[in-house]
């Protein structure tokens, strides 16, 4: 991730490396390191404003989420729901909410936490498989988009109802605005429209490329 004013990156690795490690996005050079989880941590991501930061992680007796305080550099919120901890996370644009996903096969459960007071506000409990780390709050801070490899889900989490859109994709993001969805296949890259779910625009990958569009 990368901080609001552009000057710093955090990174986490999910290979049994329990440091959020923090960049120097001018020179590329690590400035200081937090201990996460005594495991694996698997997405981190900066709270609006830049003066805390989250990270989701797994098997951890007390923790899914943590929330940090950069000025202090100390622990102020624990976060605990699912299993066997989170996989993914995502933070509304007005930083008062988080969602995370569980890493477990089952319950495959998707939870709204209130970062003020560490409230579970809603939870669903069978957001698919597959979920990795595409997880996107829109806008409104109301809806969340899940992405799975054969569908993807907008999950109003207030009224608990919910809308998906049949694609297979290896990718998915929102836009700032959340009026569209950028999706990839094997093939194309598309723009969905989040309000009717079609696709107004795509773009072919390049063949024997090796890797997709950016």
């Amino acid at each position: 991730a990368i901080s609001p004013d552009g000057k710093e990156a955090i990174t986490c690795s999910g290979w049994s490396d329990p440091y959020v490690r923090f960049w120097d996005t001018t020179t590329g050079k690590p400035t200081r390191k937090i201990h996460g989880h005594s495991d694996s941590l698997y997405q981190v991501a900066y709270l609006p404003g830049g003066k805390a930061v989250a990270y989701a992680g797994l098997w951890s007796d007390d923790t899914d989420i943590a929330l940090w305080d950069l000025a202090q550099m100390k622990v102020v919120q624990k976060l605990k729901g699912h299993l066997h901890g989170a996989y993914a996370l995502a933070v509304s644009d007005d930083g008062k909410r988080l969602l995370s996903i569980g890493a477990a096969g089952s319950p495959n459960d998707a939870i709204i936490w209130d970062v003020g007071t560490g409230e579970r506000l809603a939870q669903h409990n069978n957001v698919g498989n597959n979920v990795r780390r595409r997880v996107a709050f829109l806008p409104d801070g109301q809806t969340v988009a899940i992405w799975n490899h054969d569908k993807i889900r907008l999950w109003d989490w207030r009224s608990n109802r919910e809308r998906q859109f049949k694609m297979a994709t290896t990718d998915m993001d929102v836009t700032s605005d959340g009026l569209l969805i950028a999706v990839m296949d094997d093939l194309h890259a598309k723009l969905i429209d989040i309000a009717t779910g079609q696709e107004i625009w795509r773009v072919a990958v390049p063949k024997g490329s090796g890797e997709g569009p950016t």
